[in-house]
């Protein structure tokens, strides 16, 4: 995908900009939570559920922004010469190998017939002796791609064969390579595209028509539906030809066509297409010409013909497309201008000026199809602007607008399109913005815009989906009454100033939106359009268009489609002169209604966003939020009070707008910690401390310093972000930022102002504070005062002058200090680089087999280092991404994790504890962008290290040497075993986490109940746990993945440095996990009350059990997921408004395969979701049956395209082949076999393989159903006729049991380095 980026502002004038893209990111990496469980939802879910499950459609926070590694050609040619004049180093040759690939295929993308004598000269001018193996891979992929434009190509082809016979070869070799591996494979797609090549450049002479009559020998050897269709094909290609050259060829050929029609074998439709063939062949080809006049380009005398044949032993020569250190570069540039002038007929002077004018051009990405185009739309009005008549209408009106418009007025036909087309759409309304943005493959762009476009310019807000569109809004509503977050949130603006416009119900639900309106004698959806009306406005919308096309394209899409949307009202509206929303000095108390207790403290701030370029509130909050040594956390850690502290402005528009910031520092205290001062308040005291310290020393340069160098770096080698998120975040940082900083500028500090930073520090006073406490302690406190719409009880109390007074004085906090210098900030950003192992090269030409336009650096698998009795080692070089950056990751796994409850939870605590001992040193590396994790994943303990490779091996070490001499502290101890407890009793909390909670423990055989867990960790000590963390280091089975920025020797020198840190363990052997496999016919029926007494919702979890993984099964559960994913969430969200949340996917239980619809409902009872859910499986089975040729076609390719969507970032792909090896599956290319299996699946097969596994008419569906029945929820009786699996033994005696076997790597099993 190139991605061009449109930035247009709707004001008087179009803004363009196509500047060097940069993913803006948050400033620290946000710490990874694993589920406990390896289960794996499929990505799409993932996506999907993220688009649609979000709560309220708003993020909490403003979601962290890594991202984009395109550069332009003008920066290409800029950065070229700052590499200097050296042109044998390394870094010049990749600059121009990069600069060659991306001519290469933008030549090859944009040639047609009318250009293509335009386009030789330009590609003959590229050193296409370098570059051959570059363009073979680029023609192959076009023409795939574009199979309509196969007579261009093969012209180009043939024109480039007389002057490099060598590319022709090539290009043979490989197309008769893919398409003996397709027709092994049963690929029709790709085999189709392969012949339709082949015959092509077999009438242009560029390979002899031998080989295509060994292709057609091949195909009705054993004639069958698909053979003999691809054959009749391939006849009218080439046909032609072969009766000019070799008719007696041909003859033979219709021949065997004639006695397929007598054997009469085939289906009758096939038999048609041979018929027609036929008819073809009496008009002798009549409409199929060899080589149209306009495409005949080669004399007679210049033709090189190649005679290739399908039984030659061929070598794709892989490693043309790979960059490689020429030493004689510049003599071999020397010679190819030779050549080349000699090709044209131009003088040296003439080469040299039109090299300079190919640099301006911009050319297409390479794996352009697996990347997403995406869109977004933000209207620069938001809940501030709410009618006081209808609380929430701009939330309201968010969910309106996508119902249709004028030129599109089916309310599902903006969805239905975007699923078709492998996309997802989302929106969310804030405090001065509403977002609107989508994602789809390249390919569908146009069409998404023209939809997306329509709901602004001729939205219809339809009447008759007012009353289902409040619904969906009172469903988040709902879903939200037991968020803690949510409803401090609405406490806050609850107790804002009167008369403020924080103090505005900005959710909206259907009192507000339908009762209160209805009740002053307004009609709701007149409110609606009216606001619509004096609130939407071109001048208000900023629009971000990312896509494959040119910027010239996307801006005369932008013209055409969006120059109707409504003008005139105005900038946005400000809201500067609102003033401060809080009285400050005030201290609120409210319950939690999880377990734990947190303490909040709001500072309010004047508006910040002209100094976005000094950010003096991240200088600030560095300090406040800092973790080393001598910090606010480190001392309050010491004496059990807190376990976590953050500080700082978030992104929502209630901490950042035109009114002001509000700056939060949150502390989650221990029970310890409530009890320390009045509720906690004793906490503040030693905030006070660390603000005065910090006052006192005046601000710091060399602090600033260390911020401003670690923002330049993650900004300059920032990963790239997923296209819905990259663009949704550009479209509101262009309102923010001026145009020149869309893209870094919440990367940037360029400004040092020590005197804004002092003005700052000032306010941060007891007067201009706000404290908020929430604990679960409080449930049972009378409190004297209640917020209306959540309901949600709460005390307020004033500070007294003394006690302001106290807390400004207030220093006596000993063991608090400025941080430390940051050791792990990099100062070598050198690529590394080393030539191809013989592992890569095996790897590589099986990664080329696959049709996916993914490159094959991308695929190519990592190389075994070392395996041995206890440790398995493996290392991929990075040839993709070319960062500085590393990831390591490195696993534990213990012989007896679930032997016992206390072994299970012992797993758990030990995790937490090691991460609590490691902080301070991790907390610099995470400021550096060196982050780690350390988390249990099953019944593993896993490390993952990932950041710029020249500081990761001296992480590496301090967190080895850090287990090795694990000491818990007695008071940190405590504080995690009651962070676990609270996390374990906080697990299933909500419905939707119960269900799938008891999903898992009845699968799991070997799963522990979370109360067996509870009582077991109350045994615990921390003796236990420092040497069960030793343990792992001496007896434990250990894999380790190094991926990125190294050479094979530096990946070497970690693995050792790891192994010298380690014992000699047991012998590898077979571990075997034991899960439920339901036999056939079986249906169970779990059910449970949700664990909060206030809980409104239910939940319902309808699972089928398919079986053991497989690559058929998992190929049909994709195909089920991209055909079943948006008409389900249209009928039981949209239609029937059973809930918010509604989604289904693929489950892959521990290498158990199986598919669940999953619903949390307010409204219904889960037996009743139940009969919804077969109620609408049933409807789309006949809708499938139904279902036109061409849809289905389109629904496969999407599924496809889904396997084939790359990975991002160097991190993903690196847990793409840890997931393979944590597994011990090792089936690297696993995504892509599935991806072939589901491009051969019929309709038919898949209604056969729904009709077993899914269908209630079936005897072998395995179903298990989990009901989680909110307090109020009706109808808690089990079905008649069911089997109740709340007695956990019994429903394990009833079920089989599958014990899943994964054997350690062997040498010589696998490549190694």
């Amino acid at each position: 995908l190139s991605p061009f980026t449109s930035f247009t502002n709707f004001s008087q004038s179009f803004h363009s900009n196509n500047t060097q893209q940069r993913r803006a990111g948050a400033m620290a990496s946000a710490r990874r939570s694993r589920s406990t469980e390896r289960e794996e939802p499929s990505a799409m879910e993932g996506r999907k559920r993220k688009a649609l499950e979000s709560g309220r459609d708003a993020p909490a926070g403003k979601s962290p922004r890594t991202g984009g590694a395109y550069i332009p050609p003008f920066k290409l040619a800029k950065m070229m010469k700052e590499v200097g004049s050296d042109k044998q180093s390394e870094s010049y040759q990749r600059l121009a190998w990069d600069a060659l690939r991306k001519s290469i295929n933008g030549l090859v993308n944009k040639v047609n017939k009318r250009n293509l004598k335009e386009i030789l000269p330009e590609l003959i001018g590229e050193n296409l002796e370098r570059g051959k193996g570059l363009f073979v891979r680029s023609v192959m992929k076009s023409q795939v791609a574009s199979p309509a434009f196969t007579s261009v190509y093969a012209a180009l082809v043939a024109v480039i064969n007389t002057k490099f016979p060598e590319i022709g070869d090539l290009l043979v070799s490989r197309l008769i390579l893919q398409f003996r591996r397709a027709y092994k494979r049963n690929d029709k797609p790709i085999c189709t595209a392969a012949c339709k090549f082949i015959a092509h450049l077999v009438n242009q002479q560029v390979e002899h028509e031998l080989l295509a009559l060994e292709i057609l020998a091949l195909l009705l050897e054993k004639p069958s539906d698909d053979s003999v269709e691809l054959a009749v094909g391939f006849v009218k290609e080439v046909g032609a030809t072969l009766l000019e050259v070799s008719p007696k060829g041909l003859h033979s050929v219709f021949e065997g066509f004639r006695g397929i029609l007598h054997e009469g074998a085939i289906h009758k439709r096939v038999q048609f297409v041979i018929e027609g063939l036929f008819a073809v062949r009496k008009t002798n080809f009549e409409d199929f010409p060899a080589v149209p006049d306009e495409l005949d380009l080669v004399e007679q005398d210049d033709q090189i013909t190649h005679d290739l044949s399908l039984e030659d032993k061929l070598d794709a020569r892989s490693g043309l497309d790979i960059f490689a250190v020429d030493p004689k570069y510049e003599e071999t540039e020397r010679e190819y201008q030779r050549v080349k002038r000699e090709i044209l007929g131009e003088s040296s002077d003439e080469s040299e000026s039109g090299e300079s004018d190919g640099e301006e051009e911009e050319e297409e990405e390479e794996g352009s199809s697996t990347k997403k185009a995406a869109v977004a739309m933000c209207v620069h009005t938001g809940s501030f602007s709410d009618y006081e008549e209808i609380p929430g209408v701009s939330h309201f009106l968010e969910h309106m607008l996508f119902m249709g418009s004028e030129d599109f007025p089916n309310e599902n036909e903006y969805d239905s399109y975007l699923s078709k087309n492998g996309g997802m759409s989302n929106a969310y309304t804030d405090t001065e913005c509403t977002n609107y943005y989508f994602d789809v493959q390249p390919k569908g762009l146009r069409g998404a815009l023209m939809r997306f476009a329509g709901f602004f310019n001729s939205p219809l807000c339809k009447k008759d989906a007012v009353d289902r569109e409040v619904q969906a809004v009172e469903s988040e509503f709902v879903q939200a009454l037991q968020n803690n977050a949510a409803r401090l949130s609405q406490l806050r603006c609850h107790t804002a100033t009167e008369g403020h416009v924080f103090r505005k119900f900005s959710w909206g639900n259907f009192r507000s939106l339908i009762e209160q309106p209805t009740q002053k004698g307004h009609v709701p959806r007149d409110l609606l359009l009216k606001y619509h009306k004096s609130a939407y406005s071109a001048e208000r919308m900023s629009l971000v268009v990312l896509g494959a096309e040119d910027l010239a394209t996307l801006e005369r899409w932008v013209r055409e489609l969006f120059s109707a949307v409504p003008c005139g009202l105005g900038p946005p509206v400000s809201f500067s002169g609102q003033g401060k929303p809080y009285e400050g000095g005030w201290v609120y108390a409210l319950p939690m209604t999880r377990e734990g207790h947190e303490l909040h403290v709001l500072f309010q701030l004047p508006c910040l966003h002209r100094h976005y370029e000094s950010k003096p509130d991240d200088y600030i909050s560095h300090l406040i939020g800092h973790e080393g040594e001598g910090s606010l956390l480190s001392v309050l850690k010491q004496k059990g009070l807190v376990t976590h502290v953050s500080a700082g402005v978030a992104h929502e528009g209630y901490d950042r707008s035109t009114i002001g910031y509000m700056f939060n520092v949150t502390f989650v205290l221990t029970e310890k910690g409530l009890r320390f001062g009045r509720d906690g308040f004793g906490v503040v005291e030693y905030l006070f401390a660390y603000i005065n310290l910090v006052r006192a020393a005046g601000p710091q340069r060399w602090i600033w310093d260390e911020i401003s160098a670690a923002s330049k770096m993650r900004f300059k080698f920032a990963a790239e972000d997923e296209a819905a998120d990259y663009v949704q975040e550009l479209a509101v940082n262009l309102r923010l930022y001026k145009t020149e900083h869309a893209l870094e500028g919440d990367y940037l500090h360029a400004t040092w102002d020590p005197e804004l930073v002092q003005r700052t520090l000032g306010l941060l006073v007891p007067k201009n504070m706000r404290v908020e406490v929430q604990s679960s302690s409080f449930e049972g406190r009378a409190f004297e005062r209640e917020e209306p719409w959540f309901r949600v009880p709460y005390s307020a109390r004033r500070l007294t002058d003394e006690e302001s007074e106290a807390l400004a004085r207030f220093t006596d906090a000993p063991g608090l200090s400025l941080p430390p210098r940051n050791k792990f900030l990099p100062t070598d950003f050198g690529i590394r680089t080393q030539d191809l192992a013989p592992g890569e090269r095996s790897w590589l030409d099986k990664a080329s087999a696959f049709g996916c336009p993914t490159p094959e650096a991308l695929l190519c698998p990592p190389l075994l280092v070392s395996s041995s009795q206890d440790t398995e080692a493996w290392y991929k070089h990075d040839r993709f991404f070319r960062t500085p950056k590393l990831a390591l990751l490195c696993s534990f796994e213990p012989d007896d994790a679930r032997s016992t409850a206390e072994r299970c939870v012992l797993l758990k605590l030990a995790t937490r504890v090691l991460e609590d001992s490691l902080v301070e040193t991790t907390y610099l590396a995470d400021v550096a962008d060196l982050s780690t994790h350390v988390y249990s994943n099953g019944d593993r303990l896993e490390l993952r290290l990932e950041g710029f490779s020249h500081k990761l091996p001296t992480l590496l070490t301090e967190v080895l040497g850090g287990m090795a001499s694990l000491e818990p502290d007695g008071e940190r101890f405590e504080a995690c075993r009651e962070t676990l407890r609270r996390a374990l009793k906080n697990s299933i909390f909500k419905p939707s986490r119960h269900a799938a909670y008891l999903r898992l423990l009845s699968l799991q055989l070997e799963s522990w109940p979370l109360e067996n867990q509870l009582e077991a960790l109350e045994g615990l000590t921390a003796e236990k746990c420092r040497d069960f963390v030793r343990g792992l280091l001496s007896s434990s089975r250990r894999q380790v993945l190094i991926h990125g920025n190294a050479t094979t020797e530096e990946a070497k020198s970690m693995v050792a440095e790891a192994r010298s840190k380690f014992s000699a363990g047991p012998p590898r052997g077979a571990v075997v996990k034991r899960l439920a496999l339901l036999k056939p016919g079986q249906r169970f029926v779990h059910s449970a009350l949700a664990q909060n007494p206030q809980e409104k919702n239910s939940a319902s979890e309808v699972y089928f059990q398919v079986g053991e993984e497989n690559d058929s099964d998992y190929a049909a559960l994709s195909l089920l997921e991209q055909l079943v994913y948006e008409p389900f969430f249209d009928q039981l969200r949209t239609k029937e408004q059973l809930g918010y949340s509604v989604s289904c996917g693929v489950r892959n239980t521990f290498g158990v395969l199986g598919f669940c619809f999953s619903v949390v409902s307010a409204k219904v009872s889960p037996p009743e979701i139940e009969e919804r859910v077969e109620s609408f499986l049933e409807q789309f089975v006949e809708t499938v049956r139904g279902m036109a040729e061409e849809e289905w076609r389109q629904n496969v390719k999407s599924a496809v395209e889904a396997k084939h969507q790359q990975d991002q970032t160097l991190g993903e792909e690196a847990e793409r082949h840890w997931g393979q090896l944590s597994s011990g599956r090792y089936e690297f290319f696993q995504q892509l076999e599935i991806a072939e299996r589901i491009s051969s699946t019929t309709k038919e097969a898949f209604l056969a393989w729904f009709g077993r596994h899914i269908s209630a008419k079936s005897d072998e569906r395995r179903a298990l159903r989990v009901r989680v029945f909110g307090r109020e929820s009706e109808g808690r009786g089990e079905d008649q006729g069911s089997y109740s699996a709340g007695d956990l033994m019994n429903f394990r005696e009833e079920v089989a049991a599958l014990e899943r076997k994964t054997e350690p790597a062997r040498e010589g099993e696998h490549p190694k380095c």
